[in-house]
């Protein structure tokens, strides 16, 4: 069967009968919209050079077919399924509202596929399975490491009688106080009933939903961050999002640069890839900003990308636009990808330093609080990012298991790399289609008031939290501004590690925090703000007098 008979009959199939001519207006839709709101300048060969230098996309091509007539079949399915997200790698419209448009790529993506060799890479597919079977610190994630590591089966103490309280999980539906948004709900019962989820989705994900997300996010006319809906992907929540943009950068012999403190499971993967990994610091007395000579002092030839989180898990922090563009102006020296893991949009309520440029302008309904949360790709200029997102935070839902991808690349450098998105893509067969035929309503029809009291509850809890914590000797938090964490340093009590404190805490005071050694930052707790605040302050009196009891004695 040729390439053009499986695109014909595969498009035939995905499409749900009935719902045909609505699914061709849809991607008609998009498609247009895909060739308007563009920016950027002209292309830059030496950014393109070095992209391609740092990175190969296909690495993981070769084990996709085992004989040439796998290899045609392949390139007929991936032309269709990823034709949406690849244009604007293949060929993109001036901007209709700019002078300036975005150049032209010359790599189609039959080229890439054409060139790969149908017989799979047995050795190099073991040798990553191997990797990702491992045990050895990076190839599991550090907190399931850590938590092993902490004997939480054993009794309570004899006469603690008191309910456990676990404050570990951050996840914002544990508790019940904060239910995602009616229209939410709402929207998800009509795509179940609208039978309009019942094909198989475009591996890339349906082009309405990726449009959704491109309206919501892209800044309009006089932005600076211009998106179309070929610049997103639709993923299996954020750390699908998170997988595939690791995936398709990182690769062995390569390194990678994390933040320390930082969200674990980036690690673990990168670790099959087999590519080195370093952590700069983040500066806890500087609102655990980046320690930017750090960071740059790390970078060389064979850096492949550098992750950045904002506002953070685990810090709680949210940093100023203009310690982003010091970043941004880093990255550009060095022309290097960022992956700018931006889960917690939006939720932020307070920065230090100077206020966002964007603070005068008007907030825009519907979207997250520009002037105070700033997103990279807002202000990284010509320098190209993945951004990723997701509905698990701000909207409250992280069992839905739907993200995103969005490409920012004004110059056409990652012209690989969205082909690499793209194949990785029709591989993982994107994010269930009930949620992705609900996305277009969840993002249009939730009302600005659930975002704010969202935020302002987080506040509320953060501030109260942080206050009370800082009235127990032995204890140093730090005042959170986004995200739903709260990091506290602990000092002068008689425990040798950080393991060693909660596996205490649990037994003596029936009480559960994830220990700062599961983001590699050792001495700390970590608190989770979306618990209900009277939970937190019976917590915090246990805390007391736990802490209390476990001083370490002056001579």
């Amino acid at each position: 069967m040729g390439p053009e008979i499986l695109s014909e009959r595969r498009m035939s199939a995905d499409i749900p009968r009935g719902t045909r001519s609505r699914h061709a207006q849809e991607r008609s839709s998009a498609e247009r919209t895909d060739s308007l709101n563009l920016m950027g300048g002209p292309r830059s060969s030496q950014w393109a050079e070095t992209i391609h230098a740092r990175c190969r996309a296909q690495l993981f091509e070769a084990s996709l077919g085992e004989s040439a007539t796998a290899s045609r079949c392949l390139r007929g399915g991936v032309d269709l399924l990823t034709r949406d997200f690849a244009a604007n790698a293949e060929q993109r419209s001036p901007v209709a509202d700019s002078a300036v448009s975005r150049p032209l790529a010359c790599h189609p993506i039959e080229q890439h596929v054409a060139s790969v060799d149908p017989r799979p890479d047995r050795a190099s597919i073991c040798r990553r399975s191997d990797k990702a079977m491992e045990d050895g610190p990076g190839q599991q994630d550090a907190i399931r490491e850590v938590l092993a590591a902490i004997d939480l089966s054993a009794p309570p103490e004899a006469g603690v009688a008191k309910p456990l309280i676990n404050l570990g999980l951050g996840d914002p539906s544990v508790f019940g106080n904060m239910p995602p948004a009616p229209e939410s709900i709402a929207a998800i019962e009509e795509s179940l009933k609208s039978g309009r989820a019942l094909g198989y989705p475009e591996s890339v994900g349906y082009p309405d939903a990726r449009l959704a997300v491109a309206n919501y996010f892209d800044e309009g006319p006089n932005g600076n961050w211009r998106i179309t809906a070929g610049d997103v992907v639709m993923t299996h929540g954020a750390s699908g999002a998170l997988e595939m943009a690791i995936s398709v950068l990182a690769e062995e012999g390569k390194n990678v640069l994390f933040p320390k403190p930082l969200f674990t499971a980036y690690e673990t993967m990168s670790a099959v890839a087999n590519c080195e990994i370093r952590y700069y610091d983040l500066l806890p007395e500087q609102n655990w900003e980046v320690d930017i000579p750090h960071l740059e002092s790390l970078i060389d030839e064979n850096t492949a990308f550098v992750m950045l989180n904002n506002p953070s898990n685990p810090c709680g922090s949210n940093w100023s636009a203009e310690h982003l563009r010091a970043i941004a102006a880093v990255m550009n020296r060095h022309q290097v990808v960022v992956i700018s893991d931006e889960v917690y949009a939006g939720l932020a309520w307070s920065v230090t330093g100077p206020t966002p440029a964007a603070a005068s302008e008007p907030r825009i309904e519907g979207k997250f609080n520009r002037g105070v949360f700033t997103p990279y790709a807002s202000i990284c200029g010509s320098a190209p990012c993945l951004v990723v997102g997701a509905i698990s935070k701000r909207w409250l839902a992280p069992g839905h298991r739907l993200g995103w991808i969005v490409v920012h690349d004004p110059q056409g450098v990652l012209v690989n790399v969205r082909q690499g998105l793209g194949k990785w893509a029709f591989r993982v067969q994107g994010p269930t289609s009930i949620m992705q035929r609900a996305l277009p309503a969840i993002l249009a029809n939730t009302k600005e008031s659930f975002y704010l009291d969202t935020m302002a509850e987080l506040e509320r809890v953060g501030k109260a939290l942080f206050e009370r914590l800082s009235r127990i000797p032995g204890l140093k938090p730090y005042l959170p501004q986004g995200a739903m964490y709260l990091i506290c340093r602990y000092e002068g009590l008689d425990f040798a590690n950080d393991k060693e404190f909660v596996t205490a805490l649990h037994k003596e005071e029936r009480v559960f925090i994830l220990p700062g050694a599961c983001f590699r930052l050792d001495g700390f707790i970590r608190f989770v703000t979306t618990t209900p605040l009277p939970v937190l302050l019976d917590a915090c009196e246990r805390l007391e007098a736990f802490c209390t009891r476990h001083r370490k004695s002056v001579a």
